[in-house]
């Protein structure tokens, strides 16, 4: 009971980080594939920054 619990929530903050309510998952899967996008720059950017490191061609 307490994973249904916790898997709604997390679908319904993920809906709601995104700043806009909609049942178009057209809509939703371009939001989504952005914040990932998103979300992996910000990888990059930490790995060049405080680790120095360059990306990978096998990490592409």
């Amino acid at each position: 009971m307490l994973k249904k619990v916790f898997l709604l929530g997390a679908l319904l903050a993920l809906m709601f980080s995104s700043g806009c309510l909609t049942t178009n998952w057209t809509h939703n899967r371009r939001h989504f594939r952005k914040w990932r996008e998103e979300f992996r720059q910000m990888h990059r950017d930490f790995d060049r920054i405080i680790f120095d490191l360059e990306a990978h061609p096998t990490e592409q």
